[in-house]
């Protein structure tokens, strides 16, 4: 079987493929390289920190610190957080069912209690 750390990424190594708990590793370690650090600090619920990872991995921490919902966060508000998951639903200049979809839960989970 091959698994990627992410829909889209393509597994390290030559042969392109890499383990289930190999990926799970390469996922572990990007986040707490890249979007952990960010999330640090800010009062946040293991849900918020949850759904925040998901969306970090998936825009990029560049696309999260420099964002209006990373202002909220520094800020406490938190509903203003929740209603900035909405804008990132696009690629490629088209609105994608998947990214709304995505974007849902995430918002879902981190409204959660």
């Amino acid at each position: 079987a091959q698994y990627s750390w992410g829909f889209g990424t393509k597994a390290p190594g030559p042969s392109g493929s890499i383990t289930e708990s190999e990926a799970e590793r390469e996922l572990i370690g990007y986040l707490e390289t890249h979007c952990y650090p960010l999330l640090r600090g800010l009062n946040l619920t293991k849900n918020q920190v949850t759904a925040l990872a998901s969306l970090c991995y998936n825009i990029g921490p560049g696309g999260i610190e420099g964002s209006q919902l990373y202002a909220y966060l520094q800020l406490g508000n938190y509903e203003a957080a929740a209603g900035e998951f909405d804008k990132w639903v696009t690629a490629g200049g088209k609105r994608l069912q998947g990214l709304v979809n995505r974007r849902a839960k995430e918002k879902q989970i981190f409204l959660a209690n």
